[in-house]
């Protein structure tokens, strides 16, 4: 099954919908355990052709705005994280991607791999070198579920150790999305 955003997979975990979900761990409600991270997943930002940002830590400073998509994760990262630049949330990533178009925002944030397939929509764009955040996904079951757990925790770990996930991530070919934890 798939949801939209980690936010309701989560709530079909929790109300009992499914068993397991393979979702952020950093984000896990309580009441549940997690296996460590299966893969991670890189942010960065798109900018504009031209931008005298070039690298991730150029962008906290005075007068950068960066977008965001308001239910995003990440957004609730950069809120607690920006000390100069500022953040503009989008109801939508697509709404955010026309303001960067636009010159309303300086950067836009996001994963690495779908800022790789919104490149298009903002003409000559590019990625900056670096990363904001790395969201480790794992597999997450209710916690009185504990011999699933520990299932869940043998099984990743085996498939991490042994490259298949390597192998998966290679196959997929998504920038930004690595095996295991950098972390």
């Amino acid at each position: 099954m798939q949801y939209p955003d980690p936010g309701a997979a989560y709530a079909a975990l929790m109300a009992g919908e499914v068993d397991v979900v393979f979702a952020p761990i950093e984000a896990k409600p309580g009441g549940t355990d997690g296996t460590k991270a299966v893969i991670s997943v890189e942010h960065t930002y798109l900018v504009r052709s031209g931008s005298t940002l070039q690298s991730v830590s150029d962008v906290d400073r005075q007068n950068i705005r960066i977008g965001s998509a308001a239910g995003s994760p990440h957004t609730a990262f950069l809120a607690s994280h920006l000390e100069h630049a500022q953040l503009v949330p989008f109801p939508t990533d697509a709404d955010a991607v026309a303001a960067l178009a636009a010159g309303h925002i300086d950067a836009y944030a996001n994963v690495r791999f779908a800022l790789a397939g919104l490149m298009a929509k903002v003409p000559a764009s590019r990625m900056l070198t670096g990363s904001f955040f790395s969201a480790g996904f794992g597999f997450v079951t209710l916690s009185k579920h504990a011999k699933a757990g520990a299932y869940l925790d043998s099984f990743a770990g085996s498939e991490v150790s042994g490259g298949q996930v390597e192998q998966l991530v290679q196959t997929l070919g998504k920038p930004g999305v690595v095996a295991g934890s950098e972390t």
